[in-house]
């Protein structure tokens, strides 16, 4: 994704061998070929124009006066005579930063005199765009001062020389003559250029033109504009095309064929005026006789000592010693596969042990070389000063302490300690997303000289014909073409099989192309790396480990106090800013930054953390409820949790069956006991109450003192809360009974307790101060009757009171007998009363009879027949003594006997005490 849209590249250009080439010829090129193309590539062409020239008008400069805030236009503060771009903007503030808004400038002058531009004056009045050219006049010796070589006397020297038993100044005299001949060529190319020049120049006519307020729109802002203008007569029929800087031919010319022909490329390569670099490789072989073309080497993915372990022995594979001249250089093509087998760098250098030398890639070789020929020569050589980097190094290589960088002149280049060069890929030939290719390129018919496409268009098709007849019109281009730049020649066919994938054909969102690259387009973009100083540094891994652990720290404390979704939010956030950085740093910096390991530990963390939240919580909801479980009950607890918005005061009318219990006698309990005794009894006693209080799904209230409130139907809706009310208080008196026996055991008193129910809508929720304390209560009515009827049990003698709205949702499933109409205290309305006896099916055996004798009996009472109830309740105690309900009546009716109820009594019971 940090793969920005290419822009050309002018330095470089690719020449393929590729399909169209051999199906024009009808073979794959050989030598021959080989020969044509340098013979094209490494010497000054005379080009005929296409199509007759036009007289056209030329601007030599336009001064403007006025204001201007042109931001975009290159700035040059130095003189006119050695400005290199096309404006001059003298500026209201000179140290003022262009980049910055506001910035302006009062004069502008655009100028087409002195540029290097394809479109200046010179090139114009010289021939065309083809360049104003210079080339080399003549031959010279150490002795002698630049000029023609006199060939006569070079070969008097010789000759006197040879015959003194001295080395001759010129061993091969043909090749000086050949070489005087295209020197003299040379220079007659460039006089005809000065003619064209200085004719033009003469024929061409001047006019100046000066404006007030021009209204164009690239006159915006100018107040006064003055252009000199010349119409140039039509353009000399022919103009000339300088040769290529460098030749990177990416063919081994191994092994010898016949003389001709290889005497015919040798030739070719001989007169190239163009640095020549020709390719050799290594191959890695179990062997151990070393001849003189054998080394054993290092590869760039291991270092020396672990391949002596292995006895492996790498075979360098070079061009025969008939193509090795002077002006021949060598370079290694090897690759370097990287990270899931991508070609992203390219070893600079490869060791040699036997010779204790490094030699350098075809990449590194063909960028120095590129270097030393440009237009501006630097003061020393680059290609000499590679050398001396590459023998300053070579110890250190070889004791495996060289960790980079490798410094020539003001080039530093950032390889690993393998030597290699992380690749910046900057395009390809091929058409890719942005719809036109990075890198310039012709096949390799098109790079053919004049003769040698004679030979082949005589035979051909008329269709090949007509493409061989335009084969040059890219090549030799004015402007475009071969002249001055980096030409790599290379196989492009699939049947080579030099191709190799890489970051820019990766399977992503972001692929830049489909078709994995040639390796001549790997050492393209390597080359231009060099030449455009657009390095790429080696990831570094404790730069990875220091950010991973960094932000890895930063994120994982912002997720402890944030919520899962927010901290998915900040996650995001994180991986978009590790990709902005890993961007920046590769557009930027110039550095790869491998953020893969953070863009997976980002979302590992947010998942840990919030799992880690998510135990941490219950864990803490668990103790929590555990904690407040031995304080209220567990439903409420987990009502509190799963409802923590409903924590505060306020409450909700819900029917519930109230549930009052106390013991009987607690205050001459208390004082025949001490205090820690006392305590042990009390916690007995409501422990295991508590318990079947859970156990029969109700919830506990509180505890006050020696007595326990509780409800059912709240927080969980129960159905049968009625019937689970009654069925627990029946539970406790049977628990109770069974603790008594182990008390009695251990001298402690005999406790009872008595028991009060009623159902009714009551306001159940928290109560209190939302600052202060809440309790999580129920209120109303109801909840006193509850507690009053506990209480009444003490008038009846009774151990359990329900209330009739109880009696009715449980009489399934209890047995109960009719106690009174009963008037608590502070109610006037009498509320009917039962006494709860046992569960259904579980009577005492004689429970039958004594209910029907009570019916009788009540009824009688209710009849206000006093005399007949009390020989009824008499008979009841007769038999069962210990009966409350009808001792309590038997007095009641006695003193009905002395006070008789009112008129219109209706059997209620008015109670006066609690």
């Amino acid at each position: 994704s940090s793969y920005s849209e290419p822009k050309p590249q002018a330095k470089v250009f690719i020449a393929k061998k590729d399909q169209a080439t051999s199906e024009l010829l009808g073979k794959n090129p050989d030598r021959q070929e080989f020969a044509a193309i340098f013979d094209l590539l490494g010497k000054t062409q005379k080009v005929k124009r296409r199509g007759p020239g036009k007289a056209r008008p030329f601007t030599f400069f336009t001064f403007r006066l006025g204001y201007f805030n042109d931001l975009d236009m290159p700035i040059v503060r130095n003189s006119m005579l050695d400005m290199q771009g096309v404006t001059v903007k003298i500026l209201d503030s000179i140290e003022a930063d262009p980049q910055q808004s506001g910035y302006s400038s009062l004069v502008r002058i655009d100028s087409m005199i002195f540029t290097p531009s394809a479109g200046n004056v010179f090139r114009s009045l010289a021939g065309g765009r083809g360049g104003f050219l210079l080339p080399t006049l003549g031959l010279w010796s150490e002795e002698e001062e630049f000029g023609l070589v006199n060939l006569d006397s070079c070969f008097e020297e010789n000759q006197r020389r040879l015959e003194a038993g001295q080395k001759p100044l010129y061993p091969d005299m043909r090749s000086l003559r050949a070489s005087a001949e295209q020197s003299q060529k040379a220079a007659q190319d460039l006089f005809d250029r000065w003619e064209n020049f200085f004719s033009n120049l003469v024929r061409s006519q001047f006019s100046a033109n000066i404006e007030l307020f021009p209204d164009a729109k690239e006159d915006e802002g100018t107040v006064l504009k003055f252009k000199l203008v010349s119409r140039f007569e039509p353009l000399p029929p022919e103009y000339y095309v300088g040769p290529a800087s460098v030749i990177a031919f990416d063919f081994i010319l191994q092994g010898r064929k016949s003389e001709k022909v290889d005497g015919a490329l040798k030739k070719a390569i001989d007169e190239a005026e163009s640095e020549v670099i020709l390719a050799a490789h290594t191959k890695l072989e179990e062997e151990y006789e070393i001849d003189d073309v054998s080394y054993q080497l290092s590869s760039g993915a291991e270092d020396i000592t672990s391949f002596q372990k292995k006895n492996l022995v790498t075979r360098l594979i070079m061009p025969d010693k008939h193509f090795l001249s002077e002006n021949v250089r060598l370079g290694l093509i090897d690759m370097s596969a990287g990270n899931k087998s991508f070609v992203n760098q390219v070893p600079m250098f490869s060791f040699l042990p036997k010779q204790n030398r490094l030699e350098p890639s075809f990449s590194l070789i063909t960028a120095m070389a590129a270097l030393d020929s440009g237009t501006e020569k630097p003061e020393k050589s680059y290609v000499d000063a590679m050398y001396k980097e590459l023998e300053r190094i070579c110890p250190m290589v070889a004791s495996g302490t060289f960790y980079g960088p490798m410094v020539i002149l003001d080039r530093v280049l950032p390889v690993d300690k393998y030597g290699r060069l992380f690749i910046k890929y900057l395009g390809s030939t091929q058409k890719n997303r942005y719809k036109r290719p990075a890198i310039p390129s012709v096949s390799f018919f098109e790079c053919f000289s004049e003769d040698h496409l004679k030979k082949f268009s005589t035979d051909a098709s008329p269709q090949a014909k007509n493409r061989l007849a335009r084969a040059h019109r890219r090549t030799l281009d004015d402007g475009g073409g071969k002249e001055g730049k980096v030409v790599l020649a290379g196989p492009f066919e699939l049947s080579d099989f030099d191709f190799y994938p890489t970051p820019m054909s990766m399977r992503t969102p972001y692929t830049i192309q489909s078709e994995p690259l040639m390796g001549i387009e790997i050492h393209a973009n390597s080359v231009l790396n060099i030449l455009e100083k657009c390095y790429l540094k080696h990831p570094s891994n404790s730069h990875t480990i220091f950010a991973l652990i960094v932000t890895a720290l930063i994120l994982g404390i912002l997720l402890d106090f944030l919520s899962p979704l927010t901290g998915g939010l900040v996650t995001l956030a994180f991986m978009y800013g590790i990709g902005w950085y890993a961007s920046y740093s590769y557009n930027e910096l110039g550095q790869v930054f491998y953020f893969s390991a953070l863009v997976i530990c980002y979302p590992v963390i947010w998942c840990l953390a919030t799992l880690t939240n998510y135990i941490r919580q219950r864990v803490r909801a668990q103790n929590t409820k555990n904690m407040f479980s031995r304080f209220v009950a567990a439903d409420v607890v987990q009502y509190m949790l799963e409802n923590p918005e409903l924590v505060k005061p306020g409450g909700q009318k819900v029917e519930l069956t109230i549930f009052f219990s106390d013991v009987a006698g607690f205050t001459s309990i208390s004082e025949a006991l001490t205090p820690e005794e006392l305590v042990v009894l009390l916690n007995e006693y409501l422990g295991a109450m508590t318990d079947l209080l859970f156990e029969y799904g109700g919830t506990l209230d509180k505890f006050i003192g020696d007595a326990v409130m509780a409800f059912w139907n709240y927080p969980k809706e129960q159905e049968d809360h009625a019937e689970r009310a009654c069925l627990c208080a029946l539970a406790m008196q049977r628990k109770i009974h069974e603790l008594q026996l182990g008390w009695a055991a251990r001298g402690l008193p005999n406790v009872s307790a008595r028991a009060g129910l009623n159902t009714a809508g009551v306001v159940v929720g928290y109560m209190g101060s939302n600052k202060a304390q809440m309790n999580f209560t129920c209120m109303g009515d109801g909840v006193n009757l509850a507690s009053r009827l506990e209480g009444a049990n003490k008038e009846y003698g009774t151990a359990m009171m329900v209330s009739d709205a109880t009696y009715q949702r449980a009489k399934n499933k209890v047995t109960a007998r009719f106690l009174d109409f009963l008037a608590v205290k502070g109610k006037k309305e009498p509320v009917k009363v039962y006494e709860l006896v046992c569960e259904k099916g579980k009577e005492p055996p004689d429970w039958e009879e004594l209910h029907q004798m009570y019916d009788n009996a009540i009824q009688l009472h209710l009849d206000r027949k006093w005399d007949e109830a009390i020989a009824a309740f008499e008979q009841i105690l007769a038999r069962w003594p210990d009966d409350g309900p009808s001792a309590t009546y038997l007095h009641r009716c006695h003193e009905y006997i002395q006070n008789p109820p009112p008129e219109g009594w209706d059997g209620r019971y008015i109670l006066t005490h609690k």
